[in-house]
């Protein structure tokens, strides 16, 4: 049976549970932030950087793997026999040039009989997730290296993201908006709800309150006619994510329904109060 690793960056926000379960390979991304500089979710996490956040100066910043990172994870897995091929899946090369940098590692494995291959997702946190298990669990079922390639890119198409900030000024600030630079002034006092589309940011609806953004996130999910995996995303309070669960149950059974802090690397250009969802639509 193939022996196929799925290999992915630290943006997915992938809980450590299903990491090791799945035997998915996690390069993390940096975080520079004041003088220091962290590796996401290795010696930074969500809470410390919010906490530091008001007062950075500079604001923090990330950063991709360099494409040696990269290379020595893939040789290091060559080396581990029995490995019979990698399948790489990585934020959406519009947000960062992560997945340029694992193709520029992946080159170095062109002419050579072990096969890796890069996926850029197209997508961010637990967008980038469910992309990952899908081709993390094709793996674990024995799939080919063209099969595990293929769950990858099937579950792209079917992989949505929606979400909300209290403030879209890090998004701007990290040129993750570019799209919406032209009416940055309009959307500023706004909660606007965004969404990905084909790798990009683009402005879902103009939503004024929080509460406003919160349904219109509900009614986004309640779109689609089949969900077949939806996480929640957020940093914020308890009591809020506990009314988002029990309104979105109807649509997903509960223990369907993952809830998933965002990580440090998106905590960066999110701030504090985000939330979100990742739907996995079914066929």
């Amino acid at each position: 049976m193939p022996m196929i690793r799925v290999v992915t960056d630290s943006t997915c926000d992938l809980p450590d549970p299903l990491v090791r379960q799945h035997n998915i390979v996690v390069i993390p991304v940096s975080i520079h932030l004041g003088s220091e500089t962290y590796l996401d979710r290795v010696n930074l996490t969500t809470e410390a950087l919010l906490r530091q956040l008001p007062g950075s100066a500079p604001p923090p910043t990330t950063a991709p793997p360099a494409a040696m990172a990269f290379e020595q994870v893939y040789r290091q897995l060559q080396a581990n026999r029995p490995c019979d091929g990698i399948v790489s899946v990585h934020l959406s090369a519009r947000l960062s040039g992560t997945a340029g940098l694992a193709l520029l590692a992946r080159d170095s494995f062109v002419n050579t009989s072990f096969p890796v291959g890069v996926v850029d997702s197209e997508s961010a946190s637990m967008g980038l997730g469910l992309i990952v298990l899908a081709a993390a669990r094709q793996a674990t079922a024995g799939g080919t290296w063209p099969e595990v390639m293929q769950a990858a890119q099937r579950a792209r198409g079917q992989t949505h993201v929606a979400f909300f900030v209290d403030s879209i000024e890090g998004l701007y600030r990290g040129k993750r908006i570019p799209r919406l630079a032209a009416g940055i002034e309009a959307l500023l006092p706004l909660k606007p709800l965004l969404r990905l589309d084909e790798g990009q940011i683009i402005l879902l609806e103009r939503t004024r309150t929080r509460h406003k953004a919160l349904d219109s996130l509900c009614s986004f999910v309640e779109d689609f006619p089949h969900v077949e995996e939806l996480v929640l995303l957020h940093n914020s309070p308890p009591n809020e994510i506990e009314s988002l669960l029990n309104r979105l149950s109807v649509v997903c059974p509960r223990d369907r329904i993952g809830v998933v802090p965002y990580g440090p690397a998106n905590a960066v250009y999110l701030g504090p109060g985000a939330v979100g969802v990742a739907v996995y639509e079914g066929a």
